[in-house]
């Protein structure tokens, strides 16, 4: 239930200077989405999707790994 207050948050977290920061952010928003209710795949969406042009490989890296793990073992699923 407290899923969706984490939400907007650790989005704007993926904007962050360092990409450290942002990969420990995008496993976050993984973290949270697997634990909330549906709705959350729709809010972070479009956030996701633009951290697949980051600058940072491991960004990148991390990004697939979350959207696998949330295709795969999703609640939905």
């Amino acid at each position: 239930m407290a899923a969706g207050l984490l939400v907007k948050p650790l989005l704007a977290t993926l904007v962050h200077q360092h990409s450290r920061v942002r990969v420990a952010a995008v496993k976050a928003v993984g973290s949270v989405v697997q634990q909330g209710q549906s709705e959350l795949l729709e809010e972070v969406r479009t956030a996701m999707a633009q951290r697949t042009m980051d600058d940072s490989p491991s960004v990148r890296k991390a990004l697939y790994a979350v959207a696998i793990d949330c295709l795969l073992n999703h609640r939905d699923r």
